[in-house]
Order: structure tokens, then C-alpha cells, then sequence
């Protein structure tokens, strides 16, 4: 297993947001960096990865990514959500507190 993949499942945080995402993405700068605001907003740890790198494309298979930018939502070492696309970005931060008070 990548340290990677473990840090999305295991960081001890409120919650882990993991963007997946590749240089050649045009909607992913934009997704990564909301993602990161709203991790920060509220509280929790924020990661995003390069699927075009080997552990990259390692954790893109584990998680079984598809498509990019792909959000996936985790907190107790437990996938809570998975969305793709930069269509997520306007509903995000509802998307996250609806997620996270599951």
C-alpha cells in the first residue's frame, strides 16, 4: 500500500480531502485550490496528488479513479464521498458538512 493512499485513509485529522488530479487537467487548478480553501475552513487536512506520477497512479488505482479532478471525502479511515469533475466546486463546501455529519 502507498503512503499516500494510507495518508488520504489515516491522517488523525476531522477529515481528509484528497484531490486527484494531472498537469494536463485544465478544471484542476481551479477544484485544488477551493479545495483547499474550504479544507482549511474547516479543519480538515487537505492533500491533492499527481496521477501521473507512480505513486500517483498507484493511489489513482486503489481508489479507483476515473476521471479528473476527482474529491474524495474521508474521516475515520473510511471513504465518506467521491466526486468528479469541476462541477463540484460551487457545491463543495455543503457537499463536505453534509459528508461529514453523516
Amino acid at each position: 500500500m502507498s503512503k499516500l493512499f494510507n495518508d488520504i485513509y489515516c491522517l488523525e485529522s476531522k477529515g481528509v480531502l484528497a484531490v486527484a488530479s494531472a498537469p494536463f487537467c485544465g478544471s484542476c487548478p481551479a477544484v485544488k485550490h477551493k479545495a483547499k480553501e474550504l479544507a482549511d475552513e474547516l479543519g480538515f487536512s487537505y492533500l491533492d496528488f499527481d496521477v501521473t506520477t507512480p505513486e500517483g497512479v498507484q493511489a489513482a488505482a486503489m481508489l479507483k479513479v476515473e476521471s479528473l479532478p476527482t474529491l474524495i471525502f474521508t474521516t475515520g479511515g473510511r471513504a465518506r464521498g467521491k466526486y468528479v469533475g469541476s462541477t463540484a466546486v460551487k457545491n463543495m463546501k455543503s457537499m463536505l458538512e453534509e459528508l461529514y455529519n453523516k
